[in-house]
C-alpha cells in the first residue's frame, strides 16, 4: 500500500442532546453567512434530511454557535434509504433509528475540510458515539467506503457540509459478526474461536467513564493460509501449538499468535502510519502477551514486520482495508503474520493519550476548549497514587485554551500530592533494549520538585532514572528534560512512579524513550 497520508487530529466537544429541542428560537451567528440549519432548509436537495432533523429535535441546534461538520444525504438519497428499508416515509421509521441516524451523520466541536481527511478515522466521534472512516479512490472521497462526497467543503456560518450519493447506514454489525460473514475468513474465524478471543472482537460494550470501547483486526484470508499448507483450523493448531491442547492460554503459541491479530483501539490506515515527527517506524502493542507488530515506511510504502535478511514484510490488501464494524475495525492482510520481534524505535507516551488510554475520550473538553477533569483509580485503573496522611492530594486532566507553549494538545496530567507521596502510571508495552528517557513539561513559578522511576514493586520505588525533576521556574513554558539512559531486559509494559521530593504542582505531558545505539 503506497501514498502515505497523515490526519491532523482534532476532538470533540460534547453536544446535548435530548428528545426535546431547547434552543428553537435562538440561532446565533459566529461569521458572516446563513447556519448549517438554515443553509439547509433553504437548499431544496435537502428537504427529507431537514425532516428528519426536525423529527430529531435537532435542526435548531445546527444554527447555534458549537462548531459542526455534517455529512448531508440528498433527496435522492434519502429516498433510496427509505426503498432499501421498507419504508414509504420518513416518517414510518422509528424514532429511535431516526435519532441515531441523525447523530451518525453529525460531528460536533470540529470543523472538517475534505483537505485533513485521509485514509482512516476522522478524529473525532460522530454525536452518536461512531468514527467515520474516509477513503481516496481516484479523484474521489468516500465515506465508510460507500457514499462519495459529491459536494466538498460548503462553508456556513458554523461549520462545513459535505453532500453525500448516499445516505449512511449505521454499521450495527460487530468485528467479530462482519469476519464470520465472510466466507474467506472462515479459517482465521474458527481459529479466533479456538483461542477463546471471539468476545473480544465481538464485544460492544462502554468503558467505566461511558464511552466506547473499540478493537482492530488483522485479518488472515484462507487463501493465505491454504498458500502455506493450512487448509483448517486443525492446520493451523498443528503448525503454532502441535503439542499443547491448552488453547485458550496466554502461553500458548498457538493462543499467542492469534492474540497477535488483534490491537486495542481503533487503528485504521491513517492510524497505523501516523509516525513521529522525524520517525518512519512504529511499533504497536497486540493483545498477546507484550507482542508487538512493527509499522515501516520503506521508500513511500507501507510495510508491517519487515524481515530485512528474509526479505518478507505485511501489507494491508489494497480492496479490503478499513473495513468497519460498530466496535472497531478490521484490516486483510497478504501473510500469515506470525509472532515477530521488532527492532527498537522512538516511542512516546503522551500520559493524556487516548489511543494508549481510550477513558479520556469521555471527557467533554478532551483537546478541545479547556477546564480540569479529577481522574480517579475506577475509571482510569492505569494512574495511582498515595500521599501521608492518606486521601490527599489530586491527579488531574487539565487543559487550557490558548496556552501557546510547546505541549502537544496543550493539555498535561496535572499531580499536586502535598509533601509526602507518589503518583504512578501504567505504561504500555516497550520492546527491550536501551533508550534515553526524556519528560516534557509545563514549568511555572510555585511548582514542585519530583524523582522519577520505573517499575516499583514489593514496597520498594523502584529504579530511579536521573536526579529529581524541579518544575518552578520565574517563566512558564513547556520544556522536554532528559532523565537518564535506562535498559529494559524484557519487552513488557512498565510502571513510571513520581515521588515528591518538594510539594507542589507538576503537571506532564509526555514521556519519550529514543533508542540508544
Amino acid at each position: 500500500m503506497k501514498k502515505i497520508c497523515y490526519l491532523l487530529f482534532v476532538v470533540l466537544v460534547s453536544l446535548p442532546i435530548g428528545c426535546n429541542d431547547p434552543n428553537e428560537g435562538n440561532d446565533y451567528a459566529v461569521r458572516e453567512g446563513e447556519p448549517a440549519g438554515t443553509w439547509l432548509e433553504e437548499n431544496g436537495n435537502f428537504s427529507a434530511w431537514v425532516k428528519l432533523l426536525r423529527r430529531a429535535n435537532m435542526f435548531s441546534i445546527l444554527n447555534v454557535k458549537t462548531t459542526f461538520t455534517c455529512f448531508v444525504p440528498t433527496d435522492q438519497a434519502v429516498n433510496e434509504y427509505l426503498a432499501g428499508k421498507g419504508y414509504q416515509s420518513v416518517d414510518d421509521i422509528p424514532e429511535a433509528e431516526v435519532l441515531h441516524l441523525v447523530k451518525y451523520h453529525i460531528l460536533a466541536g470540529n470543523e472538517y475540510q475534505t483537505k485533513i481527511m485521509t485514509n482512516g478515522r476522522l478524529g473525532d466521534t460522530m454525536v452518536s458515539g461512531d468514527y467515520l472512516i474516509s477513503k481516496f479512490v481516484g479523484g474521489d472521497i468516500y465515506i465508510n467506503d460507500y457514499a462519495r462526497i459529491m459536494n466538498r467543503d460548503i462553508e456556513v456560518l458554523n461549520g462545513y457540509i459535505h453532500v453525500l450519493d448516499k445516505m449512511l447506514d449505521p454499521e450495527i454489525r460487530s468485528v467479530w459478526e462482519l469476519l464470520q460473514s465472510n466466507p474467506r475468513y472462515s479459517i482465521f474465524t474458527a481459529a479466533v474461536e479456538k483461542a477463546g478471543l471471539q468476545p473480544i472482537l465481538h464485544r460492544t460494550g462502554r468503558l467505566h467513564t461511558g464511552g466506547k470501547s473499540f478493537v482492530t483486526a488483522m485479518v488472515v484470508p484462507d487463501e493465505v493460509f491454504k498458500k502455506a499448507g493450512m487448509n483448517g483450523v486443525d492446520d493451523v493448531v498443528r503448525e503454532y501449538s502441535p503439542e499443547k491442547d491448552n488453547y485458550t492460554e496466554v502461553s500458548n503459541p498457538f493462543y499467542k499468535y492469534m492474540a497477535y491479530h488483534i490491537l486495542s483501539g481503533m487503528q485504521s490506515y491513517n492510524d497505523l502510519v501516523d509516525f513521529d515527527k522525524g520517525k518512519n517506524v512504529k511499533n504497536i502493542e497486540t493483545l498477546a502477551n507484550n507482542e508487538m507488530i512493527m509499522v515501516e515506511d520503506v521508500d513511500n510504502e507501507v510495510v508491517i514486520n519487515r524481515d530485512a535478511d528474509l526479505e518478507q514484510y505485511v501489507h494491508l490488501v489494497d480492496s479490503a482495508y478499513n473495513r468497519q464494524g460498530v466496535n472497531g475495525i478490521y484490516h486483510e492482510i497478504d501473510h500469515l503474520m506470525p509472532v515477530f520481534v521488532p527492532k527498537l524505535s522512538t516511542v512516546k507516551i503522551e500520559l493524556s493519550d487516548k489511543n494508549y488510554y481510550p477513558e479520556y475520550a469521555s471527557i467533554p473538553f478532551y483537546r478541545s476548549g479547556g477546564g480540569t477533569y479529577d481522574l480517579d483509580t475506577v475509571s482510569f485503573p492505569y494512574v495511582r497514587w498515595r500521599t501521608i496522611p492518606e486521601g490527599g492530594g489530586t491527579v488531574q486532566y487539565h487543559r487550557r485554551t490558548g496556552w501557546g507553549i510547546a505541549l502537544d494538545y496543550t493539555d498535561v496530567v496535572q499531580v499536586s500530592l502535598g509533601a509526602i507521596g507518589w503518583v504512578e502510571f501504567d505504561l504500555p508495552t516497550i520492546v527491550r533494549g536501551k533508550y534515553r528517557v526524556s519528560v516534557n513539561y509545563h514549568y511555572a513559578p510555585t511548582r514542585g520538585c519530583y524523582q522519577f522511576s520505573f517499575d516499583p514493586k514489593n514496597g520498594d520505588s523502584g529504579r530511579n532514572i536521573g536526579a529529581p525533576v524541579d518544575f518552578k521556574s520565574t517563566g512558564y513554558s513547556g520544556k522536554l528534560s532528559a532523565l537518564g539512559i535506562i535498559n529494559f531486559t524484557e519487552t513488557s509494559g512498565h510502571t513510571l512512579r513520581a515521588t515528591v521530593v518538594r510539594s507542589g504542582l507538576m503537571e506532564l505531558d509526555y514521556i519519550l524513550f529514543e533508542p540508544v545505539n
